[in-house]
C-alpha cells in the first residue's frame, strides 16, 4: 500500500499473507454450556460417562464455503463409517453400549467440495478409552 499526498509518496507499507494448511480440531460439546472451546481434545480421550458429544471445528477453510454448504464431514469409528443426526454439520455423539472396556479409534475428515477449493481438506484422529481402559474392540452404540 502506498499513500500519496499532492503527488508525493508520504507512506508505504507491505504485508505478506502466507497460505495456511486447513486444520480440524475436536472439542467437547456440553449439553448445557455448548462447545467448550477452551481446550481442543488431545490425541487420547477417556470416556468419563456413558456419552460424549464431539464437535469438529475447521480452521483455515474458505468462509464462503460455510455459507454455500460445500463442506462435507466423514466420521470413522474403528475404520467404519458412522453417522448421527448432526454428523453432517460436524457434531457426533458417542454412547457406550453395555459394560465393555477398551479403546476405539475415531477420525473425522472435512472436505471442501467446491470445485475451485477441492484441495481444502483436513483430518483429525483420536483414540477413545472407555471402561477400565484396556485394549479391545468398539463398544459404542451410535
Amino acid at each position: 500500500v502506498a499513500v500519496f499526498l499532492a503527488g508525493s509518496k508520504v507512506a508505504q507499507a507491505n504485508l505478506l499473507l502466507e497460505a495456511t494448511t486447513p486444520e480440524l480440531l475436536l472439542y467437547v460439546k456440553d449439553p448445557l454450556r455448548g462447545i467448550l472451546f477452551d481446550q481442543a481434545l488431545p490425541g487420547v480421550v477417556s470416556l468419563a460417562g456413558s456419552e460424549l458429544t464431539l464437535s469438529a471445528q475447521p480452521y483455515h477453510f474458505a468462509n464462503e464455503s460455510f455459507l454455500q454448504k460445500t463442506l462435507t464431514y466423514a466420521w470413522l469409528l474403528d475404520g467404519k463409517a458412522v453417522s448421527g443426526p448432526n454428523a453432517g454439520s460436524g457434531v457426533l455423539t458417542l454412547r457406550q453400549s453395555g459394560a465393555g472396556q477398551g479403546q476405539s479409534s475415531l477420525s473425522v475428515e472435512l472436505q471442501n467440495t467446491d470445485t475451485y477449493k477441492f484441495f481444502q481438506i483436513a483430518t483429525k484422529k483420536i483414540r477413545i478409552l472407555f471402561g477400565a481402559q484396556t485394549s479391545g474392540g468398539s463398544a459404542f452404540g451410535i
